[in-house]
């Protein structure tokens, strides 16, 4: 039986009232839960596209479609890593949750591979073996106007 508040008790339907939606778009940015999030905002086909990136020595060198050129330290790079396991992910409520954090070695910071991921992201795999990172186009950028 589906979920309606029809079959809500009198207490959850009052909860439930009162509560935000869950996920909402305002001028554009994304709300979850009245929160706003303006860093979701996705690459427009406008935007400067990655075209060209090469590992030199311990650098990340990249070139964007717009003749902007970055770089960022290995280092910085997995540093940086979004994924789940190095800074959590949240429920719908807002809680983290995070792995046990493992101490980083000289093998951390050593970049077996660099690959494409689709048309959108890198993913690197490092020398503990960590490889669950996507770094998206956006993201890259991000981190390059930062250094």
């Amino acid at each position: 039986m589906p979920i309606t508040d029809g079959n809500l008790p009198g207490e959850v339907k009052r909860r439930r009232a009162n509560r935000p939606k869950a996920f909402e778009f305002s001028s554009g940015n994304l709300q979850i839960y009245g929160q706003d999030f303006p860093e979701t905002t996705h690459l427009k086909p406008t935007d400067p596209q990655l075209t060209a990136y090469e590992v030199v020595n311990d650098q990340l060198l990249l070139q964007w479609s717009d003749g902007r050129e970055g770089f960022l330290s290995l280092k910085t790079l997995r540093d940086a890593c979004p994924c789940a396991v190095c800074v959590g992910e949240s429920d719908v409520f807002g809680n983290i949750y995070k792995g046990a954090e493992r101490p980083k070695t000289a093998a951390s910071y050593n970049l077996i591979r660099l690959e494409p991921t689709g048309k959108y992201a890198l993913c690197p795999r490092w020398g503990d073996g960590h490889d669950s990172g996507l770094f998206t186009f956006e993201y890259l950028r991000k981190l390059t106007e930062r250094t």
